[in-house]
């Protein structure tokens, strides 16, 4: 493999930074908004509530099938479960008995 020199790095500043601002217009964009949207509910929040309420659980089980549901998809990802501060959350509310999620 060629080790880039100096120049061939000071060429390639303009690329990144055409992709950056293209990454940033795109996160604005209505239409890529909405697709986020769609994919999210759809992959994630429509299955998480649907398995939620057929299990009869609170708005807290929808948060937690939710969560499972983003973190650890569908597949086999060891690397999800390396973090778990999210966890914290979700012992809080458990210990609070706040199952429907009641805000302060």
């Amino acid at each position: 493999m060629k080790q880039k020199s100096a120049e061939d790095s000071a060429t390639d500043a303009p690329q990144e930074e055409t992709a950056d601002s293209s990454v940033e217009n795109a996160a604005k964009d209505p239409r890529i908004i909405q697709a986020q949207n769609d994919i999210l509910d759809e992959q994630y929040m429509t299955p998480a509530v649907t398995y939620a309420s057929e299990d009869g659980l609170s708005p807290l089980g929808q948060y937690i099938y939710y969560d499972v549901l983003v973190v650890h998809g569908e597949g086999d990802s060891e690397e999800a479960h390396s973090d778990l501060s999210r966890l914290n959350a979700q012992r809080k509310f458990f210990a609070e008995k706040n199952f429907s999620l009641t805000l302060p």
